[in-house]
């Protein structure tokens, strides 16, 4: 369990100056790594693809902001693959999953909850936080788009 820290008070401030304990990255990385494993396995449910594009859109936050060593190619490569598998194109050109790279993120995204200064990680996770909020509007805005069709239709 991921110990909970008021970041109104100094020592919660003090938290955002610092990296995550072990035991903290510990429980936030295992849910990945079940993942992956999962994937390695040949299983590509939903849980675990989400979970994967989680880690994976992360980590190229942290990127963006200067803080991975993970090369741009991997990124690019590895999200082509996940949002061609989300989007029904489950082998894009007889090709599986990168599982390799996918370790690669993974293992990257492990070690920056180790290195990196909470408020780093923090901000990460509020722009991932937006990038869903803003899929669903989109998805939202489709989806009303539809009705709105049908219902002229009709």
């Amino acid at each position: 369990m991921v110990r909970k820290v008021s970041l109104s008070s100094g020592n919660g401030r003090r938290h955002l100056k610092q990296p995550l304990s072990r035991q903290d990255a510990d429980a936030i990385i295992v849910r990945f790594r079940v993942a992956l494993e999962a994937v390695r396995q040949g299983r590509t449910d939903d849980a675990c693809i989400k979970a994967l594009v989680h880690v994976f859109l992360l980590v190229a936050f942290l990127k963006d902001a200067g803080h991975s060593r993970i090369s741009a190619d991997i990124l690019r490569t590895t999200g082509d693959a996940l949002f061609a598998h989300i989007n029904g194109v489950r082998d894009l050109a007889g090709k599986p999953l990168p599982v390799a790279q996918l370790a690669q993120i993974v293992n990257e995204y492990d070690q920056q909850l180790r290195e990196t200064r909470f408020e780093v990680l923090l901000k990460a996770s509020q722009q991932l936080a937006g990038a869903y909020r803003n899929m669903k509007m989109r998805r939202d805005a489709q989806t009303l788009t539809a009705v709105e069709e049908l219902e002229v239709c009709a």
